[in-house]
């Protein structure tokens, strides 16, 4: 720690620019003391005093500069004696701090200005007069501009310490005493810039004050003219409002009405498009059922087709039977190769009994299936009768409905005649009100209009829902008659698999019985083998016989007698030879018999295959009497729909009448209004004609009674409309689970009709299978033939 170098009373008092510094630290506040001062909208008095306190405070704070207190600057020593510090300020001065050791020498302070750059030894300093400058034209710059005041304080202080910086720094220290004139020159300024300040800020303020009261008196003023106009206006709106609620009612009933019938034109078309919906998808499962038809006539085509082939490949299989009988010697090689054949088909063999009972599983499966098929038919019949019922049901009440509707009628007649009398009554009344009742009368044609095209849609909505209602039985129809159908084709699968299951019962025998005579020709095979090597051998050894016969005849001369012998051996074993080549022939004969058999069986075949051709046949006739029935169904479908339409048409009847009905009862209510109005009107003008009014007041209200009478039993048709409503509700519920049933049984059929599928493509797969190996068979038996 130190003490700063200098006088006894700059040590109390800093330095010149410290002060400076330090004033305009106090300006900025004063400033920012008077520019919030200026925010406050009402200042209060408490506010003004403590400012005026604040304004003495700093003129008292700025009259202590202007004291002349002289401060002594004594000699600097050296560095080294002294100890003094040197601490960098910013703005280019410097504070020498004295060490500890020389407290008691020297309590003085002093600041000295140190040069900064080291080329700058030479130059002179400059005087204080740029600060002194930039100080007066801040107080001259203290306007009432507070705001630009703020700006141009932060220029100047940059503009300062840009001056400071380039100014040259003394070298050599200052001795003498500091010039103060211009400072309190600056401290006057200052206190009566503040002075004027504050007379014009009070001033300003009562003026504020001024202008508040008279503010407040306007606005006391103008809320009571607001006032004022507010509750003329809620007179006006309470007039207004009166007048058109009466013509409102008349409206509101209209957009109730139109409301209505638009709520019922969403239903229907609501209906109309699920029923589209419905029409598309029997659409589409007609289509899928015509495809499936013409893929079964297709496969009957195919077994045809395989039928034909099977009679050409058994010719052929004749055709080689005869070969073989004349090329006995090639018999040996072909049975060896049939061997392998056979041993193949048996492998076949045994893969088609295990596809026989899967075939068999499936077919126990589609029938339990279509048992239940059958009894959701037999509950769907329920169903339909019972709803039906409930359609007789509704026509008596349609019946009851027209017997109520001839009674309001009557009524309605009653009424109009009464309304004759009072239209008799007010003949006189009527010329000063015509045109006012020509003007209603547009307007009510108008509106009259648009109620009839509404109405006129509403009708044929009606009757599209009819003839949409008539196609979905016609559609429900035709649902049965492909039950029943696929019922009896159901049937002729089960005779067909029958069928097949006989045919290949006895194609399994003539298999087995083949596999006995290949056995016993491989047999014969090779007994012939061993006797044809006999022979050879024979022949062999008789040739060499010859040779040496030929060779030795006039050796064997001596021995004649001995040859002889052997030749007399040779003959018995020829004849030996003779005798087994016969008995050969014998057996190759018998083998000749057993073919004979087996042309036989392949004869039995074929009578079998013809009786299969008879049963197709019979079952076309079949589908052909199908087609009729469905037929006649069709034409009972179309008889019913016309009877639908006609209760359709009962029903528009009815509808129609009670829309009438409200039409009248609507217009009836409209002249009891004119009636009442003309009769206040006239009230207001004819004071002499209050006693006939008031007659006309009795019987207009005896007539509302009876419109009030009339309105109560549409109350009570709209009722029973509603209830009609939810019985039709009802109806379309048990409708959806109708058709969610229909679904399902849709879907039993299509998985009978793959399970069928599957099985025509099991059968087509053997029936290709037989023919591809007889067509090898035949060829190599050319082969083997044409050498």
């Amino acid at each position: 720690m130190g003490f700063l170098l200098g006088s006894s009373c700059l040590s109390q008092y800093p330095s010149l620019m410290l002060l400076s510094h330090r004033k305009l630290g106090k300006k900025k506040k004063i400033l920012a003391v008077m520019v919030a001062s200026l925010q406050d909208n009402i200042p209060s008095d408490e506010d003004i005093c403590c400012k005026n306190r604040r304004a003495f405070l700093f003129l008292g704070v700025s009259v202590l500069p202007l004291l002349e207190l002289k401060a002594v600057v004594a000699e600097i020593p050296p560095s080294g004696q002294l100890g003094f510090e040197v601490l960098s300020q910013p703005t280019g001065f410097a504070t020498i701090f004295l060490s500890p050791r020389n407290r008691n020498k020297n309590m003085k302070s002093r600041t000295l200005e140190l040069p900064q750059d080291p080329t700058s030894e030479d130059k002179k300093g400059i005087s204080m007069s740029q600060v002194q400058q930039h100080e007066q034209t801040k107080l001259e710059s203290s306007s009432p501009d507070l705001e630009q005041l703020v700006s141009k304080r932060d220029l100047e202080q940059s503009d300062m310490q840009t001056s400071l910086q380039e100014a040259p720094r003394i070298s050599s220290p200052v001795y003498g005493t500091p010039t103060i004139s211009f400072v309190s020159l600056l401290n006057v300024i200052g206190i009566l810039g503040s002075g004027v300040f504050c007379a014009l800020y009070a001033a300003s303020q009562k003026e504020k004050s001024a202008m508040k009261s008279t503010m407040k008196s306007t606005n006391i003023k103008f809320s009571e003219a607001q006032e004022s106009a507010a509750a003329l206006k809620e007179d006006l709106e309470k007039r207004l409002v009166n007048e058109q609620e009466q013509r409102n009612k008349l409206v509101s009933r209209l957009e109730e009405e139109v409301a209505s019938l638009s709520t019922q034109l969403g239903s229907a078309n609501g209906r109309i498009k699920d029923l589209s919906g419905d029409l598309q998808n029997r659409k589409k499962l007609l289509d899928e059922s015509n495809t499936q038809l013409s893929q079964l006539e297709s496969a009957i085509r195919k077994a045809r087709e395989d039928k034909d082939q099977l009679e050409i490949l058994l010719k052929e299989k004749t055709y080689t039977v005869e070969v073989l009988q004349d090329k006995g010697s090639l018999l040996t090689q072909e049975l060896n190769e049939k061997e392998k054949r056979i041993d193949d088909l048996n492998g076949l063999l045994a893969k088609e009994e295990s596809k026989c009972q899967n075939l068999s599983s499936i077919v126990d499966q589609t029938r339990a299936r279509l048992l239940e098929a059958n009894s959701t038919a037999k509950q769907l019949n329920e169903e339909t009768l019972k709803i039906r019922k409930e359609l007789q049901l509704k026509q008596s009440s349609i019946d009851r409905l027209n017997e109520k509707v001839r009674s309001l009628e009557e009524e309605n007649c009653e009424s109009s005649k009464r309304f004759l009398d009072l239209r008799k009554e007010y003949i006189d009344f009527k010329s000063s009100a015509e045109q006012r009742a020509t003007f209603d009368s547009e307007l009510l044609s108008k509106k009259d209009g648009e109620l009839d095209v509404v109405r006129e849609r509403l009708a044929a909505a009606q009757r599209d829902a009819g003839s949409k209602e008539a196609m979905i039985s016609e559609l429900e129809k035709g649902r049965d008659g492909l039950k029943r159908m696929l019922e009896e084709k159901a049937d002729n699968m089960k005779e067909l698999t029958n069928e097949l299951q006989s045919t290949e019962d006895s194609l399994r025998a003539s298999k087995l019985e083949a596999s006995d005579l290949a056995k016993q020709l491989n047999e014969t095979k090779r007994s012939y083998e061993v006797l044809m090597s006999r022979i050879s051998k024979l022949r062999d050894e008789f040739h060499q016989e010859n040779k040496l016969v030929i060779n030795k005849l006039e050796e064997a001369k001596f021995s004649s007698e001995a040859l002889s012998s052997e030749l007399v051996s040779t003959r018995e074993t020829l004849g030996r030879t003779k005798e087994e080549l016969t008995s050969t022939s014998i057996e190759l004969k018998e083998m000749m018999e057993d073919r004979e058999s087996l042309k036989k069986e392949l004869l039995e075949i074929y009578k079998k295959l013809e009786l299969a051709a008879e049963e197709l046949k019979e079952e076309r006739s079949t589908v052909v009497t199908l087609n009729r029935e469905l037929e006649i169904i069709k034409k009972q479908m179309l008889e019913d729909s016309k009877a639908r339409k006609d209760l359709e048409a009962d029903l528009d009847e009815a509808t129609k009448s009670l829309d009438e009905m409200n039409k009248s009862a609507l217009l009836l209510s409209r002249e009891l209004e004119i009636s009442s109005s003309r009769i206040a009107s006239f009230e207001a003008e004819n004071e002499i004609l209050l006693q006939s009014v008031v007659k006309q007041k009795d019987n207009a209200r005896e007539a509302q009674e009876n419109v009030e009478d009339a309105q109560n039993l549409i109350i009570r048709l709209g009722n029973e409309r509603e209830s009609l409503e939810l019985r039709a509700n009802k109806l379309e519920e048990d409708l959806a689970s109708t058709k969610g049933e229909i679904l399902r049984l849709r879907k039993q059929i299509s998985l009978n009709k793959e399970s069928a599928e599957e099985d025509r493509s099991k059968r087509t797969k053997v029936v290709s299978a037989t023919p591809f190996t007889a067509e090898k068979t035949v060829t190599k038996r050319r082969k083997g033939g044409s050498p």
